[in-house]
């Protein structure tokens, strides 16, 4: 049996999540995003489907971890094109914010840096400067985040995940 190419495996994955989000599209309105959503390229898929809404965040999470391991060039440069965050880094940058608004923006990049997955956001974590300004650029974004029933328990998840990871190095 041979192993199917990393693009095969992105592609099933993605579609799999479509299918996933179809599954749980209960209005017309979600079931014509997800019939959008199927007729994107798949480098445009997993953008599509980050807002947890049909899909749940964690799978979307996973799914993107694994494409971004099979394909990094094209998946992870994609998600950070144009100022988009992949979920986890969204969710970094949400975490910082709350240390920022706890401790004070100079205490938390101090102590608190975001440990983003893509290198160029990574590059702006050491700058306080330029993390300064990709708060104020997501901020209407972070406020949002907040707003969702289930924000309290993305948060925590998301810190148990980057505990993991830290601890993983």
């Amino acid at each position: 049996m041979t192993t199917p190419a990393p693009a095969t495996l992105a592609s099933h994955l993605l579609h799999a999540l479509v299918d996933d989000a179809r599954h749980h599209a209960t209005s017309q309105r979600d079931r014509d995003f997800v019939d959008r959503v199927s007729n994107t390229e798949d480098t445009e898929k997993l953008t599509l489907l980050t807002d947890g809404r049909l899909v749940s965040q964690d799978l979307v999470n996973a799914v993107g971890a694994v494409l971004r391991h099979l394909d990094p060039a094209t998946y992870a440069a994609r998600l950070n094109a144009a100022g988009e965050l992949t979920s986890f880094d969204f969710l970094e940058l949400v975490a910082f914010d709350a240390k920022a608004e706890s401790e004070g923006l100079a205490d938390a990049w101090a102590e608190h840096r975001p440990e983003f997955e893509a290198p160029a956001l990574r590059e702006q974590a050491d700058d306080r400067r330029a993390l300064t300004e990709l708060l104020d650029r997501f901020r209407d974004e972070i406020r949002a985040f907040w707003r969702q029933p289930d924000a309290d328990d993305r948060y925590y998840a998301h810190l148990e995940e980057a505990d993991r990871r830290s601890s993983a190095r």
